[in-house]
């Protein structure tokens, strides 16, 4: 099983978000590989090392960010306010600081 305790903020250091690349979904920092195909990737039972062998320019850190990431995500909390769509977005951003690259 792998160890996704990586440091508190590890996964920050892992995973960006920019709206040219990918539509702005979360990938691995300085590819266009999407954290949700990493995900998939494990959920279906590949190791660490099957993932590396299928893109070698990942590492294991940045593979076993990916849980970490989720987990973070599957724990944020809803705000409403009234302009709900608008700030409810940026809260999410925020709460849960992805690095944004311009």
């Amino acid at each position: 099983m792998m160890n996704t305790n990586i440091d508190q903020a590890g996964w920050r250091q892992h995973i960006v978000s920019t709206p040219d690349v990918l539509h702005g979904k979360p990938r691995i920092d300085g590819t266009r590989i999407p954290v949700a195909l990493i995900l998939g990737y494990l959920a279906a039972g590949s190791t660490p090392e099957e993932i590396i062998g299928e893109f070698p320019d990942l590492t294991r850190e940045d593979i076993a960010a990916c849980p970490d990431y989720a987990r973070d995500l599957a724990d944020y909390q809803v705000i409403h306010s009234d302009r709900e769509h608008y700030v409810g977005k940026l809260l999410l951003v925020e709460a849960h600081r992805i690095r944004v690259k311009e």
